[in-house]
Parts: C-alpha cells; structure tokens; sequence
C-alpha cells in the first residue's frame, strides 16, 4: 500500500525503459491525497529489464485518501 500526494492533478507513468519522462504517460485526477495499492504478474519471467514489450503487467490501483 501506498499513499499519494497529487496536488498538480497530473500523474506520470515511465519505466526505466523511456529515456525521455516528456513522452510519460500522463492521467488527470482532482488535486488531493491518494491511497494506493500496486500489482504485478509475470515479472519473474523477464529476461530483459529494458525491453519495451514482455511478460509482466502492472496494475495501479488509487482511492481518495486522507492527509497523511
């Protein structure tokens, strides 16, 4: 679990795979607090950390949260 503050209303997603954070993918949200929890599967069969396609699938999953 995690907790997250967004006060831009402006979330980024990259990987150590993107070398320019610019074409991040981007998602609005209201500004505020966030909880949070993070999942992943398939990522004990990666081969190669820096490919851009393989087997491992992330889902993030958010919540209002209270001011930590």
């Amino acid at each position: 679990r995690y907790d997250l503050h967004v006060p831009s209303g402006e979330i980024r997603l990259w990987g150590p795979e993107l070398e320019d954070t610019a074409q991040a993918v981007r998602f609005r949200v209201p500004a505020g607090f966030y909880a949070g929890e993070a999942f992943s599967k398939g990522t004990d069969q990666v081969e190669d950390e820096q490919a851009i396609v393989g087997p491992d699938r992330y889902r993030l999953v958010l919540w209002p949260g209270a001011r930590p």
